[in-house]
């Protein structure tokens, strides 16, 4: 071994949700074996495992979207059920089911899906009609419209008021996550790891694997600790995720760099 070379003490960790000491299953603390005689410096994610068990909307605050139905009039507020998730067609339907219900009804609606564009496509036989979106980020996504408000316009093949998405619809709650720890130091904040989803299944697990012990290794903050917390939010918002009573695991290597003595000239 020469100079430059860099031997390695390294321990694996595995962290469940389930185990926590306190906290929810998205930002708990929970106790950790740490060998306190070794000088860890370095902490690198292996393997991270969240099941897909959220939903497209958890609570009413981002479900709902205002109608004015002939434009000038609001008829108040489309509420899609929380705890849901909708497929694309699933979602077209329960679109069409609330607009042919009163207070909504001043036509017949009909909301279909254009395959070949990822839209939505709304119409109304009899009326003008307005959809606003502001200020609601999930549900304009999950329809393929920005935030803001959308008019219809005539249809002239039909005689209908249509209007149809502008954006491909994107049916995926979370475009990554992110985990934190009071383990970690990434350029003076606590950010571990992100972690895209590998799938859009219901139910399904969304993965992360590391290839080696380096590539997504940040500095070690605390050594001499064995209780650390960690958190898994939006990376988008930086809110919390709700997993709805499931739980998550991380697997992380400890490591310390150590530089072997030069040896001295005889």
């Amino acid at each position: 071994m020469n100079s430059t070379q860099i031997a390695l003490r390294k321990k694996v960790f595995n962290v469940d949700s389930k185990y926590r000491t306190n906290g929810t299953n998205s930002n708990f603390n929970i106790r950790v074996n740490m060998p306190l005689r070794h000088n860890f410096n370095s902490v690198n994610p292996l393997i991270v495992e969240i099941p897909k068990t959220y939903y497209m909307f958890d609570d009413t605050t981002d479900n709902v979207f205002n109608v004015e139905s002939p434009i000038g009039t609001s008829l108040g507020n489309i509420v899609l059920p929380s705890d849901y998730n909708f497929s694309f067609s699933g979602l077209a339907t329960q679109l069409a089911i609330l607009l042919n219900t009163a207070p909504f009804n001043t036509g017949l609606w009909s909301v279909v899906k254009n395959e070949l564009k990822g839209h939505y496509r709304f119409t109304n036989d009899i009326t003008t009609f307005k959809f606003t979106f502001t200020n609601k980020k999930l549900l304009s996504k999950y329809l393929g419209f920005d935030q803001q408000a959308y008019s219809s316009v005539l249809d002239a093949a039909t005689g209908f008021q249509a209007l149809e998405s502008v954006n491909y619809v994107s049916l995926q709650r979370y475009d990554f996550f992110v985990i934190r720890s009071n383990i970690a130091l990434n350029n003076n904040n606590n950010k571990f790891v992100t972690v895209y989803p590998n799938s859009y299944d219901t139910g399904s697990v969304i993965k992360f694997v590391s290839s080696d012990d380096y590539s997504y290794s940040v500095g070690m903050a605390n050594n001499k600790s064995n209780d650390f917390n960690f958190v898994l939010e939006d990376g988008d918002t930086g809110e919390l995720v709700n997993l709805h009573g499931n739980n998550w695991r991380l697997v992380f290597s400890c490591y310390e760099d150590v530089l072997p003595a030069v040896p001295i000239p005889q």
